[in-house]
């Protein structure tokens, strides 16, 4: 399991890659808790240019985003057999406090691709990593400033095998 920190929907990127697994289906994950990068204004309001040549577009509401994301790609490494790698799939879901404006309550979680990072011949084996993409619909609607975290679980699977 991981664990997220947001504080005031701002947080850092993640610094360091979990350690290797010293055996095989071992999940590691980093020893600090994973932070997020903060809020930016392009994140909710994005860029735009252009000229208006009526009253009417001068005047219109602006687009905003309506989902924010933040990507967590070395969030968990493993130690597999070689032969098990393409066959590999994680599942990932989020727990967290059921705080008024907690923006992890209603976040969706979009798994990234699984990547080789090692392989060792000798013993057939290949260490792997995965991580998650967060998705925010309303969080910066929240209007509550404050620390917010949860936790994510993280199931690794060969296909529709249980987690291993």
């Amino acid at each position: 399991m991981a664990l997220l920190v947001i504080p005031q929907l701002q947080v850092m990127a993640q610094t360091s890659p979990p350690p290797d697994p010293s055996s095989d289906y071992e999940l590691s994950f980093s020893s600090e808790p994973v932070n997020i990068s903060p809020l930016r204004s392009q994140d909710i309001l994005p860029s735009q240019s252009g000229t208006a040549s009526t009253q009417e577009q001068l005047l219109a509401a602006p687009s905003f985003n309506e989902v924010i994301s933040r990507e967590l790609p070395q969030l968990w490494r493993m130690r597999v057999p070689t032969e098990d790698v393409p066959d590999l799939v994680a599942q990932y879901t989020i727990t967290t406090s059921n705080e008024n404006g907690n923006p992890f309550l209603n976040v969706t979680l979009e798994p990234l691709d699984i990547r080789e990072v090692s392989s060792d011949p000798n013993t057939s084996t290949t260490v792997v990593e995965g991580g998650v993409r967060l998705l925010f619909g309303d969080a910066f609607k929240t209007g509550n400033a404050g620390s917010y975290q949860g936790q994510i679980s993280v199931c690794v699977k060969r296909n529709d095998s249980s987690c291993l």
